[in-house]
């Protein structure tokens, strides 16, 4: 666990999250109007994440794996290749992955009219938002 909070630490972290239309699956988990999203997460994970998708998400972090080994980061190209390889631990990541796109796409929703399209009030969006920090932001 500690080799993974070092990596949902470095940059290219900063950006990998899934955006509203990702998959259709996503967006299904994104339906889910319940404040219940350890369910959630865990109900959609394997369906957001099916082998296939999960084989792409191996070949990107080998690819920054390689892309550190490049910029002289060997510990750290370390660190994301053994994660490419380690099951049980990218089951931890694709659930942080999940827990940060939701906590981005309500983050989104308040600021995109567009994307909220009249389903929740900025008030509603902050307790969500709220919620969800309570739940995972501040402890990832």
């Amino acid at each position: 666990d500690e080799v993974l909070e070092i990596i949902y630490d470095m940059k290219f972290m900063k950006r990998w999250f899934l955006d509203p239309h990702y998959s259709d699956e996503f967006e299904d988990m994104l339906e889910v109007k319940d404040m219940n999203f350890d369910n959630t997460v865990e109900e959609y994970l394997d369906k957001v994440f099916y082998p296939e998708e999960k084989q792409v998400w191996s070949d990107r972090l080998k690819i920054v794996s390689y892309m550190l080994l490049a910029q002289q980061d060997k510990n750290y190209a370390d660190f994301v290749y053994s994660l490419s390889n380690d099951g049980s631990a990218k089951q931890k990541f694709f659930k942080y992955i999940l827990r940060k796109s939701i906590y981005e796409y309500y983050v989104a929703m308040k600021f995109s009219t567009e994307l909220n399209d009249g389903r929740y009030s900025l008030q509603k969006l902050d307790e969500i938002i709220a919620h969800i920090e309570g739940l995972w932001v501040c402890t990832k």
